[in-house]
């Protein structure tokens, strides 16, 4: 048998296993960013940048194919996946909205070839397919995407779309954007794709449009809910793409700082993204750019420190934590931007304030829950300028609460009272802080000195450092 026979029969096998195999997972909390403006990734040290800054699933793009399958080597060795950015698993021209293949069996081709480049490295997540559907391609859009689907279909075709807006102006053919959007949305339920990512930049030019001075905020949340609302009924995934490299284009998107760029990324964890990508890692020698991460020179900046910091802190806090909770709600405290879920008591939560006995204070509120049904409870103070002393109270005293830190996960004593206990902790502009709840029963144990749900040496030991102590200050004796 030739080579040439060899490699085709192998090539068939292989898309007969492909047709019995599950989606490739995550190795870790996918963390990335945009391929634009990357330069040629000529040496692994490029790819220990991004491990330092803590990404784990960066989309790639090289001139030649060559390229791109050396970098998958270099992530697989650093435990690294990377979404795949070439010309031949592209449907459209982003240029010009227009199919790039007037024929789908082209396209099915080109994508075939695509495949046999990248289908053996185990580092190789998915496949950029299209970027912001216009009105004018997204049928056939997903028309190509069940083409893709039929290749290599244990990894992922990536389809990110625009904002939620809600607009009553025409788009292309149809009457509104947002009819155009229910469609677009109606296409991709069931396309087989198993997330949904979408672009957000309007939170860092809060005047976005001109429209008022947190307009960018309301776009942004109304994206995080809207979108997570139909990812939660259609059972995907949200991704979201954030902003780290300031620019000018359709609005003023500025710097952000530290405490906005942790405020971001913190806020799209709450809203239950299950991916975070930010535009962009390298800065493109562009006046309209400013310096992001990787600036002009080549060197790294501000930005970069930052990103790092908020990344490494989530990765040695959570680990895959949030890839196996289940987002139940999230709420904001304060002000509730774009009509998403005011904070209510449930019957978890009692009730949240800043120090002060402030109930108007800005927290998001996030529960999730998990395989064995515990309870989690995220605050973020959704505020880029203050620190926050932020009390919690839960309705319940019978209870284990534990606090997520670095490296380590810790037992947290609640002051308790008759019907409820509360947290305090201080939170730093845009920071967060997870607590995993374990109820006790419903009867209070006596002797739980230590609010572990158990009553033991611990407790024991507790009660004998108080042996004898004396706290009657009526008693001149009492020491």
């Amino acid at each position: 048998m030739s080579n040439r026979h060899s490699i085709c029969l192998i090539f068939v096998l292989f898309f007969v296993n492909a047709a019995f195999a599950e989606k490739v997972k995550p190795w870790n909390f996918p963390i990335g960013f945009w391929h634009t403006g990357m330069p040629t990734i000529s040496s692994s040290a490029k790819v220990d940048d991004w491990v330092e800054a803590g990404i784990t699933m960066p989309y790639i793009s090289q001139t030649y194919s060559y390229y791109n399958k050396r970098i998958l080597n270099w992530t697989n060795e650093r435990g690294i996946q990377a979404i795949i950015c070439d010309s031949r698993t592209y449907c459209v021209n982003q240029s010009t909205s227009e199919p790039l293949w007037a024929n789908p069996n082209d396209y099915k081709t080109v994508f075939q070839e695509a495949v046999a480049d990248y289908c053996s490295y185990p580092a190789n997540f998915g496949y950029l397919v299209m970027d912001e559907p216009r009105p004018n391609n997204m049928q056939q859009v997903y028309e190509y995407i069940e083409i893709a689907n039929s290749l290599d279909i244990s990894r992922h075709r990536i389809v990110n779309f625009f904002p939620w807006y809600d607009v009553n102006t025409p788009y292309g053919s149809y009457e509104t954007y947002s009819e155009y959007r229910n469609a677009l949305l109606e296409l991709h339920s069931g396309s087989g794709l198993n997330n949904l990512s979408f672009t957000s930049y309007s939170q860092m030019d809060p005047d976005y449009q001109g429209l008022g001075s947190t307009n960018g905020w309301k776009m942004f949340f109304q994206s995080l809910d809207r979108y997570g609302q139909w990812t939660d009924d259609n059972n995907k995934d949200m991704w979201v793409i954030l902003l780290s490299t300031p620019h000018v284009a359709e609005g003023n998107y500025e710097m952000p700082s530290e405490a906005a760029f942790r405020w971001q990324f913190n806020s799209a964890i709450a809203y239950g993204c299950k991916g975070v990508v930010y535009y962009t890692f390298y800065t493109l020698n562009d006046p309209m750019f400013e310096d992001g991460p990787i600036g002009k020179d080549g060197t790294k900046t501000e930005i970069f420190y930052w990103m790092k910091n908020t990344h490494q802190k989530f990765h040695k806090s959570y680990g895959n934590l949030f890839l196996n909770l289940q987002l139940v709600k999230a709420m904001q405290a304060g002000m509730a931007f774009a009509s998403v879920p005011l904070f209510a008591p449930d019957d978890l939560i009692k009730d949240i304030k800043d120090e002060a006995g402030n109930a108007n204070y800005p927290f998001i509120v996030s529960r999730f829950t998990d395989v064995n049904n515990l309870d989690y409870v995220m605050i973020v103070n959704n505020d880029w300028n203050s620190n926050v002393i932020c009390n919690l109270s839960l309705n319940t005293n019978h209870l284990r609460l534990f606090r997520y830190d670095v490296n380590d996960t810790t037992l947290v004593s609640p002051v308790k009272f008759s019907d409820h206990c509360e947290i305090t902790v201080e939170l730093l502009p845009g920071e967060e802080v997870v607590y995993r709840i374990e109820k006790c029963s419903d009867t209070l144990l006596n002797g739980d000195l230590n609010s572990d749900c158990y009553v033991n040496y611990d407790d024991l030991v507790i009660l004998i450092q108080g042996w004898l102590s004396c706290g009657d200050v009526f008693n001149s004796n009492c020491n």
